[in-house]
Formats: C-alpha cells, sequence, structure tokens
C-alpha cells in the first residue's frame, strides 16, 4: 500500500512516485537524476575546465589607470573563481547522486530554488482515521 509520494514538479507538469520507503523514494530519485543527467538537462558542466588565473599588478607604484584597470580585473577574477568552484562542486555533487539513491535525494532537494525544480513528499491520509 503506497502510504508516501515523491511529488517532481517540472515546467509542464508533475511526476509522483511511490516513496513508501527509503528504497523506494531512493529509487526514484536516483533514476531521476540518471535521467536528466542523459538528456542534458543539468547543463554542460565542463570538468576539463581550468581555475582562473588572479590578474598581476606590473609594478608597485603604477599609474592611477593602471591600477583602476588592475582592480576591474581582480573584481572579475574573484567572479570567475566563485562561479569554477561553485561549478567544481556541483559536479561532484552529481557524481555522487549518479551513484547513490539518498545522495540522489539530497542532490534534488538541493536544487528545490532552482526554476522548474521541486521534490516534495507526501504523506497519505489514511480514510480510516479520517473524522469530520
Amino acid at each position: 500500500m503506497v502510504t508516501r509520494i515523491l511529488v517532481l514538479k517540472e515546467k509542464h507538469g508533475e511526476w509522483h512516485f511511490d516513496a513508501s520507503t527509503p528504497e523506494l523514494l531512493h529509487a526514484a530519485c536516483l533514476k531521476i537524476v540518471k535521467k536528466r543527467n542523459e538528456s542534458g538537462y543539468f547543463y554542460n558542466f565542463d570538468e576539463n575546465a581550468e581555475e582562473p588565473v588572479p590578474p598581476v599588478l606590473p609594478s608597485e607604484n603604477p599609474p592611477v589607470y593602471v591600477k583602476n584597470a588592475y582592480e576591474v580585473a581582480l573584481k572579475k577574477y574573484k567572479q570567475e573563481l566563485r562561479f569554477y568552484r561553485e561549478e567544481r562542486e556541483n559536479i561532484e555533487e552529481l557524481k555522487e547522486a549518479l551513484l547513490d539513491g539518498e545522495k540522489a535525494y539530497y542532490f534534488l532537494l538541493g536544487r528545490n530554488n532552482c526554476e522548474y525544480e521541486a521534490i516534495e513528499l507526501l504523506e497519505l491520509s489514511d480514510p480510516e482515521r479520517y473524522c469530520c
């Protein structure tokens, strides 16, 4: 008897999976993550991307315009480095989620704030216990 369902909410609808046991929940999540990965749903993570290189200030006392350009380049570098590290983390989390149903569940749960992605666990009510 189904007692709990996993609701996968997407842009064009919802999918419902039996999640009555941890094994069923994890199997459904693993299948979802694998299907989405096969279809390219999780972006095109570039595993070969190289870590950004910080800019170098050419001298100790550069002209103001050089210092300003360096500050702009440094800000851009910090943004690129943050993105690079987040990308690496996402790749590792995805790799783990593709091998383990429980990790797949938490991977999907962590993406609940992404556009058109959400999962929810719903407990079904027992009609025998329903009271007016």
